[in-house]
């Protein structure tokens, strides 16, 4: 049985009445997780009580813990369960990650020619906010590293948007799986140069080397569709809600 699965118990054998009785305990321990980092941040932060109990948990399978599409946060039980013995604090961040992600309207409709960058430049936002709300609050052995790299880079940007970091990103054909596609001096160093001076371009390459700890949830539910218009120019007047140079 997978999370969320239909079935008909008079149809299981005891075997599978079993794993279903152990998957139900296994959710509802996952669930009782997630009730715990809730209380946690709505404790830490009494400004997101309304969004944190406004959206309900739902189960499912899942590349990373958790996921949201702006209507449930969506959790794998045996991942959540695993992360939580690892670090409690992971899953907190995971939760307060995905929690920006939908106070920045971020899963919602957006059309991009390259949907991984898009994804990837609404990770380095909310990470940027998320380290910087939570001070010395459910520290990460990467916080330091992660840390350094922000102050480094916002000293040399100013304040992040996803539109601008797309654009960059898009240009160094970076992935956080497969790194740099792209060098200061390829094909694309017309737009980088654009884009970036010198100094931030070093610094925004300090981030994205950091980039394993960025990615924290799965953005499958995500309302993201490909854009044909290869340009995909910010100011082309097609843009869904979250993608503009205003929004965090």
């Amino acid at each position: 049985m997978t999370a969320g699965e239909e079935y008909n118990e008079t149809e299981l054998t005891a075997e599978q009445r079993e794993r279903l009785k152990r998957a139900g305990q296994i959710n509802a321990l996952a669930r009782r997780i997630l009730d715990t980092c809730r209380v946690s941040l709505m404790m830490s932060f009494r400004y997101l009580d309304s969004a944190l109990f406004k959206i309900p948990f739902k189960p499912e399978n899942l590349q990373r813990p958790l996921a949201t599409d702006g209507m449930y946060l969506y959790y794998d039980p045996i991942k959540v369960i695993k992360q939580f013995k690892t670090d409690p604090n992971e899953v907190i961040r995971d939760y307060l990650h995905s929690l920006l992600h939908c106070i920045l309207r971020h899963p919602f409709a957006t059309r991009r020619y390259d949907i991984d960058a898009w994804s990837f430049a609404c990770d380095i936002c909310v990470e940027a906010i998320a380290v910087e709300m939570c001070g010395d609050r459910y520290p990460l052995h990467s916080d330091r590293d992660v840390r350094a790299a922000f102050k480094a880079a916002q000293g040399a940007f100013g304040a992040f948007t996803p539109a601008r970091l797309y654009r960059v990103l898009r240009a160094l054909d970076f992935s956080p799986y497969d790194g740099f596609g792209a060098s200061r001096n390829s094909e694309n160093g017309v737009v980088l140069q654009n884009e970036l001076t010198d100094e931030e371009f070093a610094a925004l390459r300090r981030v994205l080397l950091e980039s394993g700890y960025l990615v924290r949830d799965d953005h499958d539910p995500w309302a993201l569709s490909k854009k044909n218009d290869k340009q995909d120019s910010d100011d082309s007047g097609d843009e869904g809600e979250g993608d503009s140079d205003s929004d965090s």
